[in-house]
């Protein structure tokens, strides 16, 4: 304030010495007054020219310093009407930069974190084929260094021309390619590389490495390959004994009473690996329905929601239950209303279904009949399972839904891992399971599900 007091006060002064001596011009002759004239205006433009000068030098530190990244300074605002305005340009242009520069700043750290989370890896590469962005994934894919693979072109030429060819095809065809490529040499890694060009000219490459999924299908080839030659040796043996009994070798009874006792260790040998085959068909299950919870624990299962007939839905469990329920010969009623409309995710909400059908068809005796309630209140829909086993304990009453739990070892083969899906499906619903039971009379494992209206988003 106190600057631009001095601005105004040197511009009255100003005025005022022009002023007394164009008053003094009148008696002056013609020569003396434009000698005058010229040391007035050359006093005036020193004048004018020590008021701007100062705001100018200092605008242009202003500016300099935000050149080189300093958006903290501003320009005093101050001197003539000329200068103010433009150091209030000044002053809005770097507010606007720093403004802009923080939420540049923002989206890098944003992009940054979701890059440096993804199990994928990312490379970005721009038309003369250098690295522009790498993930920290993707860098340890392909043996690089962050920060030494930025700007590089010969690094992904020379060290993986498999991705480089990829590369290059995409640019000529314009169009997105895939590839399986091998990277690690000895501890091989297989990946699957995508190359989608973008408007830019530049190539985005997504690299999955799927080395457990080519473990996995090894894995199951050389399993396949080990069972049948395993089962092929005793059967061989057992079709060759049997042919040789009938060409008459049954006549002969010491012949006869050997290829019996071998026969016999064959098959007994054969009922072996079908008994630990059945155990790793178990463990493969327990496996799968661990997966399948660690997946509904994570939030990693995204549920798709849907408006249906809960009748309908109950019918189709009980379709995919029916071989089980044949061979026991149980029979399922459905009671209560089958209107009843469900909003919900339809396969995860069939998996409940059938979970609870699995469960109570184990735990009722064969004959039995299994009943599915269906009843709809004024906030929420109540579903129920009721099998006419020996019940459950009133102290277990509370653990059935835990993951592995079994009231008692002789409560069948399970994994004792279904009603705990259940139970994990049905909250992320915003729903909740219940458990009544009576010693003698059987069980009744259940769930409500809030309507539509109080669900909302999931």
């Amino acid at each position: 304030m106190l600057k631009s007091l001095r601005a105004r006060l040197s511009v009255t002064v100003m005025f005022f010495l022009a002023l007394s001596l164009g008053v003094l011009g009148v008696w002056l002759t013609t020569e003396l007054r434009a000698l005058l004239a010229l040391v007035v205006g050359s006093i005036l433009v020193i004048i004018y020219i020590q008021a701007v000068r100062k705001p100018l030098r200092l605008m242009a530190e202003v500016a300099l310093g935000i050149a080189n990244g300093d958006f903290r300074r501003r320009a005093d605002v101050s001197g003539p009407t000329e200068i103010r305005q433009l150091a209030r340009a000044l002053n809005n242009m770097a507010d606007n930069l720093e403004r802009e520069l923080h939420r540049v700043q923002v989206t890098a750290e944003k992009l940054q974190a979701v890059l440096g989370s993804l199990r994928d890896g990312v490379l970005l590469i721009d038309n003369r084929e250098n690295i522009e962005l790498i993930n920290p994934r993707a860098a340890e894919m392909l043996g690089f260094n962050v920060e030494v693979a930025l700007g590089k072109r010969d690094t992904l030429l020379l060290r993986h021309p498999e991705l480089s060819e990829l590369l290059r095809q995409a640019r000529r065809e314009g169009s997105a390619c895939y590839g399986r490529i091998l990277l690690g040499g000895q501890a091989a890694h297989h990946i699957r590389a995508a190359v989608l060009p973008l408007e830019s000219k530049r190539m985005l490459i997504v690299l999955q490495d799927l080395t457990e999924v080519y473990t996995a299908i090894d894995i199951r080839r050389d399993f396949v390959a080990n069972v049948s030659h395993e089962l092929r040796t005793p059967l061989t043996s057992l079709g060759l004994m049997v042919e040789n009994l009938l060409r008459g070798a049954l006549d002969e009874r010491d012949v006869a009473e050997d290829f019996l006792r071998r026969m016999a260790g064959e098959i007994e040998r054969l009922t072996e690996m079908v008994m630990e085959l059945l155990k790793l068909a178990r463990l493969t299950e327990m496996v799968m329905e661990l997966l399948k919870l660690a997946r509904l624990e994570s939030g990693q299962e995204k549920l798709r929601m849907s408006g249906f007939l809960a009748g309908e839905l109950v019918q189709e469990a009980v379709s995919t239950m029916q071989g089980l329920l044949v061979s026991r010969r149980q029979k399922v009623v459905l009671e209560g209303e089958k209107g009843v409309v469900f909003s919900a995710d339809r396969e995860k909400l069939k998996q409940v279904f059938i979970n609870l059908l699995d469960n109570a068809s184990k735990f009722s005796p064969p004959g039995s009949t299994i009943t599915i309630g269906l009843r709809e209140h004024s906030h929420e829909v109540d579903c129920s399972v009721k099998d006419r086993g020996a019940g459950v304990l009133p102290e277990h009453l509370p653990r059935v839904y835990e993951r592995f739990f079994k009231s008692s070892p002789s409560r069948g083969g399970g994994t004792g891992l279904g009603l705990a899906i259940v139970k994990h499906i049905i909250e992320a619903h915003g729903g909740s399971v219940y458990v009544r039971s009576k010693l003698g009379e059987g069980s009744t494992f259940g769930f409500t599900l809030p309507k539509k209206s109080e669900m909302g988003s999931i």
